[in-house]
Protein backbone atom coordinates (compact mmCIF):
# COMPACT_ATOMS: atom_id res chain seq x y z
CA UNK A 1 0.00 0.00 0.00
CA UNK A 2 0.77 3.81 -0.67
CA UNK A 3 -0.37 7.01 1.66
CA UNK A 4 0.49 10.49 0.19
CA UNK A 5 1.08 12.46 3.73
CA UNK A 6 0.53 9.95 5.91
CA UNK A 7 0.73 12.00 9.02
CA UNK A 8 -1.22 14.89 7.80
CA UNK A 9 1.91 16.90 7.83
CA UNK A 10 0.20 18.92 4.81
CA UNK A 11 -2.59 20.92 5.76
CA UNK A 12 -5.30 20.23 2.66
CA UNK A 13 -8.90 21.08 1.56
CA UNK A 14 -9.31 17.04 1.48
CA UNK A 15 -7.71 14.89 3.76
CA UNK A 16 -9.91 11.80 2.75
CA UNK A 17 -7.68 11.24 -0.94
CA UNK A 18 -4.17 10.06 0.20
CA UNK A 19 -4.41 6.68 0.56
CA UNK A 20 -3.60 4.43 1.30
CA UNK A 21 -3.94 2.85 -1.84
CA UNK A 22 -3.52 -0.69 -1.90
CA UNK A 23 -3.20 -3.15 -4.82
CA UNK A 24 -1.88 -6.82 -5.34
CA UNK A 25 0.55 -8.87 -7.47
CA UNK A 26 1.79 -12.07 -8.01
CA UNK A 27 5.48 -13.58 -8.25
CA UNK A 28 5.61 -15.76 -11.32
CA UNK A 29 8.64 -18.08 -11.85
CA UNK A 30 11.83 -16.14 -14.40
CA UNK A 31 10.75 -16.95 -18.26
CA UNK A 32 14.68 -17.24 -19.43
CA UNK A 33 14.04 -16.72 -23.50
CA UNK A 34 17.17 -17.60 -25.78
CA UNK A 35 19.99 -15.81 -26.70
CA UNK A 36 22.56 -16.49 -29.45
CA UNK A 37 25.56 -14.22 -30.04
CA UNK A 38 26.65 -14.33 -34.03
CA UNK A 39 29.56 -12.92 -35.27
CA UNK A 40 30.46 -12.76 -38.89
CA UNK A 41 33.00 -12.48 -41.49
CA UNK A 42 31.59 -9.24 -42.35
CA UNK A 43 31.32 -8.06 -38.96
CA UNK A 44 35.42 -8.60 -38.51
CA UNK A 45 38.39 -6.61 -39.94
CA UNK A 46 41.71 -5.19 -39.48
CA UNK A 47 43.01 -1.78 -41.08
CA UNK A 48 46.27 -0.16 -40.82
CA UNK A 49 45.73 3.13 -38.56
CA UNK A 50 45.89 6.40 -39.38
CA UNK A 51 43.76 6.30 -42.42
CA UNK A 52 45.94 5.83 -45.71
CA UNK A 53 48.52 4.36 -43.37
CA UNK A 54 50.18 1.02 -43.96
CA UNK A 55 51.30 -1.90 -41.66
CA UNK A 56 54.49 -0.43 -40.56
CA UNK A 57 56.89 0.04 -37.83
CA UNK A 58 55.74 3.48 -35.78
CA UNK A 59 51.85 2.38 -37.28
CA UNK A 60 49.23 1.20 -35.65
CA UNK A 61 46.79 -1.86 -36.38
CA UNK A 62 42.95 -1.59 -35.56
CA UNK A 63 40.49 -4.11 -35.22
CA UNK A 64 37.15 -3.98 -34.90
CA UNK A 65 34.64 -6.57 -34.14
CA UNK A 66 30.51 -6.47 -33.80
CA UNK A 67 28.12 -9.31 -32.65
CA UNK A 68 24.55 -10.05 -33.05
CA UNK A 69 22.20 -11.00 -30.63
CA UNK A 70 20.24 -13.30 -32.73
CA UNK A 71 18.03 -14.22 -30.19
CA UNK A 72 14.39 -13.43 -28.42
CA UNK A 73 16.12 -12.53 -25.21
CA UNK A 74 18.08 -10.20 -23.81
CA UNK A 75 22.00 -10.39 -22.81
CA UNK A 76 22.45 -8.53 -19.53
CA UNK A 77 25.98 -7.68 -18.10
CA UNK A 78 29.25 -8.00 -19.56
CA UNK A 79 29.88 -9.48 -23.40
CA UNK A 80 33.37 -10.20 -24.04
CA UNK A 81 35.43 -9.89 -27.27
CA UNK A 82 38.79 -11.70 -27.92
CA UNK A 83 41.67 -10.38 -30.21
CA UNK A 84 45.14 -11.96 -30.78
CA UNK A 85 47.70 -11.05 -33.57
CA UNK A 86 50.38 -13.64 -34.46
CA UNK A 87 53.51 -12.76 -36.16
CA UNK A 88 55.02 -14.50 -39.19
CA UNK A 89 56.72 -17.01 -36.62
CA UNK A 90 54.27 -18.10 -34.66
CA UNK A 91 54.92 -15.82 -31.39
CA UNK A 92 51.49 -13.89 -30.29
CA UNK A 93 52.17 -10.38 -30.17
CA UNK A 94 48.95 -9.06 -28.86
CA UNK A 95 46.17 -10.97 -27.04
CA UNK A 96 43.52 -8.17 -25.62
CA UNK A 97 40.09 -8.90 -24.51
CA UNK A 98 37.06 -6.20 -24.52
CA UNK A 99 34.21 -6.21 -23.63
CA UNK A 100 30.49 -4.14 -24.06
CA UNK A 101 27.14 -4.79 -22.36
CA UNK A 102 23.87 -5.69 -22.39
CA UNK A 103 23.01 -7.27 -26.20
CA UNK A 104 19.29 -6.75 -26.62
CA UNK A 105 17.54 -8.94 -28.68
CA UNK A 106 18.13 -8.46 -32.52
CA UNK A 107 21.07 -5.71 -31.03
CA UNK A 108 24.23 -5.40 -32.11
CA UNK A 109 27.40 -4.32 -30.93
CA UNK A 110 31.57 -4.17 -30.75
CA UNK A 111 34.47 -3.50 -29.27
CA UNK A 112 37.60 -2.22 -30.71
CA UNK A 113 41.37 -1.84 -30.29
CA UNK A 114 44.60 -1.24 -31.76
CA UNK A 115 48.04 -1.61 -31.19
CA UNK A 116 51.18 -0.11 -32.36
CA UNK A 117 54.04 -2.15 -34.70
CA UNK A 118 57.38 -1.79 -32.85
CA UNK A 119 60.83 -2.01 -34.85
CA UNK A 120 61.17 -5.31 -33.49
CA UNK A 121 57.83 -6.93 -34.87
CA UNK A 122 59.31 -8.93 -38.25
CA UNK A 123 57.95 -8.38 -41.29
CA UNK A 124 55.97 -10.45 -42.92
CA UNK A 125 52.44 -11.97 -42.47
CA UNK A 126 50.58 -12.13 -39.56
CA UNK A 127 47.30 -13.39 -38.57
CA UNK A 128 44.39 -11.90 -36.42
CA UNK A 129 41.55 -13.34 -34.60
CA UNK A 130 37.95 -12.28 -33.25
CA UNK A 131 36.02 -14.31 -31.13
CA UNK A 132 32.81 -12.83 -28.85
CA UNK A 133 31.61 -14.74 -25.88
CA UNK A 134 35.31 -16.47 -25.97
CA UNK A 135 35.43 -18.54 -22.47
CA UNK A 136 31.31 -19.66 -23.58
CA UNK A 137 30.22 -17.51 -20.54
CA UNK A 138 26.64 -17.03 -21.37
CA UNK A 139 24.35 -20.02 -22.32
CA UNK A 140 23.59 -19.31 -25.47
CA UNK A 141 21.20 -21.84 -28.20
CA UNK A 142 24.11 -22.31 -30.70
CA UNK A 143 27.46 -22.11 -29.40
CA UNK A 144 29.47 -22.32 -32.58
CA UNK A 145 28.95 -19.16 -34.23
CA UNK A 146 30.73 -16.81 -31.75
CA UNK A 147 34.33 -17.06 -34.14
CA UNK A 148 37.31 -17.18 -34.34
CA UNK A 149 36.97 -15.21 -37.30
CA UNK A 150 40.51 -14.79 -38.85
CA UNK A 151 42.58 -12.91 -41.45
CA UNK A 152 45.53 -12.00 -42.18
CA UNK A 153 47.81 -8.52 -43.05
CA UNK A 154 51.10 -8.27 -44.22
CA UNK A 155 53.77 -6.16 -42.16
CA UNK A 156 56.07 -4.14 -44.60
CA UNK A 157 59.04 -2.07 -44.34
CA UNK A 158 58.45 1.82 -43.18
CA UNK A 159 58.90 4.57 -45.93
CA UNK A 160 59.76 7.55 -45.19
CA UNK A 161 58.21 10.31 -47.12
CA UNK A 162 59.44 13.91 -47.23
CA UNK A 163 57.60 16.30 -45.54
CA UNK A 164 56.87 19.96 -46.92
CA UNK A 165 54.96 22.52 -44.45
CA UNK A 166 54.20 25.74 -46.19
CA UNK A 167 52.78 28.67 -45.03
Amino acid sequence: SATVDPDNLISETDETNNGPITGTFEVVEKVVLPVDLQMTSDMVGMSPYPSGATFSEGNKARINAAAWNNGQGPITGNVYFKFIVTEPNGNVVWDYTDSNWDFGPNETKGAWDEYTILDTHPLGTYTWSATVDPDNLISETDETNNGPITGTFEVVEKVVLPVDLQM
